[in-house]
């Protein structure tokens, strides 16, 4: 995975242009998110809101920084 963009597909796409697209989104946890770094994956990208949980108050576990 070293160097490889990583794609994920949720499905929640479907929900694009309605008002359930923001609630209850599909994320990635911080820890799936460290194993990704660890794989040394380039890029994730996710179908969803966000990659991180929208609805945590704030917590970006999956941001990080350049």
């Amino acid at each position: 995975m070293r160097g490889a963009a990583v794609l994920l597909h949720t499905g929640w796409d479907r929900h694009f242009g309605t008002p359930a697209y923001a609630t209850d989104a599909p994320f990635l946890t911080g820890e799936a998110g460290q194993a990704l770094i660890d794989a040394g994956a380039a890029l994730v990208g996710i179908d969803s809101l966000n990659i991180d949980d929208t609805e945590s108050g704030g917590a970006r576990p999956a941001q990080v920084p350049a």
